[in-house]
């Protein structure tokens, strides 16, 4: 809710005009709500006009937070007199009436604050909108075609190099804005290895610039060589600035990153060569052969043509890397993601590059071919102590895989941080296996200022585990969680929606468990307990060939593979069988809200229709019917929508009625009794 919109502003005039008419009227009221919306409401309107007290729920011996009027619980209030009860909240609005109609309140005497029209305008700030989105150049009619390099050498055509961070095709502006660590890292060695040459950055991503606006800077400053990066969702925006690059015939252009090095003949249909897998050294290999005339196309790591392997070369010694070229940024305050925990500006930082494990829907094995490789403790340290210099900078995200899986090393990075004096603070990833078996090593990162450790758990069941390859034990989660609280860091847990394995008892069991872990920390340490990112068979991996055996893909363009759309969803949820638990389905509005922070190509219509689906869906469960089969009743209901909305409105409304316990599955009694002893041990 933003309490500063006019939206907001507006209703709670409307609720001062309820309030007003029935005063003048005569008629007794009460005033329902106590949480921090009806405090927001407070600093624009003094509600002790008409009222002595707010009523809310409150448990037995429970208090409310310190409002400027006194708050009484639920059961104190006179249900069955003349008294009209004004509903001054935003989320439970729709739960508040339900609790007063199932006890006999007549429908007249209930005044909301939000119209239903109301409930969807609210996510205007976070709904997409195509037509303000970065739009696509057309691609130009004389582009060359594949591995079609210029017939060129001499050092005078590689003089001035663009390092170009495209912008996503779709909600480019609400994408994390984190720096781009692998342009940075090329910057500095290209630097290193080529003094005399210029090296200038723009990262588009950051600065919301279109690619005619990155187009036409390029070509109005006649660069000898474009690089260009990308995640599959960029690509499109790529392609679009490497076409008409190539096409004006004034540089090469060379794309590197995730997608051209899993698809690498499509991304040749727009560069004169990529670069695969680790970018410094063939990049490096490859701008020395133009500057000299030599052959491009027996660099290990570059492809010229399709149909061609373009191998790949790994540093062995990381340490030969400068730092992070961070000068190139156009402004590193942009980049305000903020710590995880204690908020604020974090520098990203890495240690280590690859990961030994398979996991089916990660892209990392496929780039560093599952080896692992190390940068010194004295390099990350020195890392760290260079950005404090030069910036001020003293909070830190460690990118890395796997940061505890080397003994001896984050031990070493410690000791040498608290050698340094300077106080930090930082975080990292690693697996709950590894936190487990170093758990010595922990009160060290807590004094070296360590805030917490993010583990991915992907989806709290073992059976979704399994199918990806994940080689992690449920049970080591729990204690993971434990490890970490005994030494005072924050357990920081991502995971993921719609893993294959996942059915109607999922969603609860993760909701419990992460309930679990965040009522024995501080509010401001907790995990998030959200939707978490959408599982994504991203091109090029395992999960993306077995995606079609175990569940329904959406995926149908390059733009779509990201963690914010829901381009899958797994048989098992699509065949479980809802039924009931409770009488009545509660709001849709909460959970929607949680949708519109996670889903990020949904418009108001989507929400609008998501609200009629929640509805008709409720009525439609019987106890027989699939998932599958209720999406396609919600495809008849709404014939409008497409195929994938009715299934994606469909599968999202059951993860919300059951995370609330409203309705279970065919499974789910048994299911959730096995998944959820992984965190009895922990609770105890």
């Amino acid at each position: 809710m933003d309490y500063r919109s006019h939206h907001f502003a507006e209703a709670v005039r409307r609720l001062a005009a309820t309030l007003r008419e029935l005063t003048e009227r005569g008629l007794p009221l009460a005033v329902l709500g106590a949480g921090e919306h009806t405090r927001r409401v407070l600093e624009r309107l003094d509600l002790s006009a008409w009222t002595d007290r707010l009523y809310d729920h409150l448990d037995e011996g429970e208090e409310s937070e310190p409002l400027a009027l006194p708050v009484s619980p639920l059961s104190e209030l006179d249900l069955q007199g003349s008294a009209h009860f004004v509903l001054c909240t935003h989320f439970q609005q729709e739960n508040l009436r339900e609790w007063l109609l199932t006890r006999g309140v007549e429908a007249e005497r209930i005044h909301d604050m939000y119209t239903p029209a109301d409930r969807v305008r609210q996510f205007v700030r976070v709904a997409y909108d195509p037509l303000a989105d970065l739009r696509i150049p057309p691609t130009p009619g004389d582009a060359p075609g594949p591995g079609v390099a210029r017939s060129r050498s001499g050092s005078r055509f590689v003089n001035r190099v663009l390092l170009v961070h495209p912008p996503f095709a779709r909600a480019n502006r609400r994408h994390k804005k984190t720096m781009p660590m692998g342009l940075l890292a090329l910057g500095g060695w290209l630097r290193k290895r080529f003094p005399d040459i210029q090296v200038e950055l723009v990262d588009a991503h950051i600065t919301d610039t279109a690619p005619a606006e990155v187009i036409a800077h390029i070509l109005g400053r006649h660069y000898d060589l474009v690089c260009l990066t990308a995640w599959t969702a960029q690509a499109p925006m790529a392609f679009a600035i490497a076409d008409a690059v190539r096409a004006k015939g004034e540089a090469y252009v060379v794309i590197g990153g995730v997608h051209a090095t899993l698809c690498p003949d499509e991304t040749l249909e727009h560069a004169d060569f990529i670069v695969a897998g680790e970018g410094e050294l063939p990049l490096g290999d490859l701008v020395e052969a133009l500057r000299e005339g030599g052959d491009p196309s027996g660099i290990d790591g570059v492809g010229v043509a399709k149909g061609q392997d373009p191998g790949r070369q790994m540093i062995k010694d990381l340490d030969i890397l400068p730092y992070p070229a961070w000068e190139l940024l156009p402004d590193w305050r942009l980049y305000n993601y903020p710590l995880h925990v204690v908020g604020g500006y974090r520098f990203p930082l890495m240690g280590s590059r690859g990961c030994p494990f398979a996991c089916t829907f990660c892209s990392s094995p496929l780039m560093w071919n599952r080896r692992v490789r190390w940068n010194s403790p004295e390099y990350v340290a020195g890392q760290m102590f260079a950005a404090h210099r030069r910036y001020a900078v003293n909070q830190f995200h460690f990118w890395d895989d796997n940061l505890l899986l080397k003994p001896g090393h984050m031990d070493r990075v410690c000791e040498l941080v608290l050698e340094s004096g300077v106080e930090f603070r930082w975080l990292g990833l690693s697996r709950a296996s590894d936190i487990n078996r170093r758990k010595e090593l922990l009160p060290l990162m807590k004094r070296a200022g360590c805030v917490g450790m993010e583990i991915g758990i992907e989806s709290f069941t073992q059976q979704s585990a399994d199918l990806t390859h994940k080689g992690e034990e449920i049970d080591a989660m729990a204690q993971a969680a434990e490890n970490l609280m005994r030494a005072g860091l924050a357990p920081l847990y991502t995971h993921m929606l719609f893993t294959p394995g996942e059915d109607l008892a999922s969603y609860p069991a993760k909701k419990r468990f992460l309930e679990r872990i965040n009522s024995k920390v501080p509010e401001h340490l907790r995990s998030d307990g959200g939707l978490g990112q959408l599982t994504t068979p991203h091109r090029g991996t395992e999960f993306a060939a077995e995606a079609l055996t175990m569940g329904t893909v959406m995926s149908r363009e390059n733009a779509h593979y990201v963690h914010h759309r829901v381009n899958f969803l797994p048989d098992s949820l699509l065949d479980d069988t809802p039924r009931r638990l409770t009488a009545t389905s509660g709001s849709p509005y909460p959970h929607l809200h949680l949708i519109a922070g996670y889903v990020h190509d949904w418009t108001l219509e989507d929400m609008e229709r998501y609200v009629l689906a929640h509805a008709f869906l409720w009525d439609a469960m019987d106890g027989k019917r699939t998932i599958r089969q209720l999406a396609d009743m919600v495809a008849r209901h709404q014939p409008w929508l497409s195929r994938d909305r009715a299934m994606v409105f469909t599968a999202l409304v059951m993860v919300g009625l059951a995370k609330d316990n409203r309705i279970t599955g065919e499974r789910n009694d048994i299911r959730s009794a096995l998944q959820d002893s992984a965190g009895q041990r922990f609770v105890a």
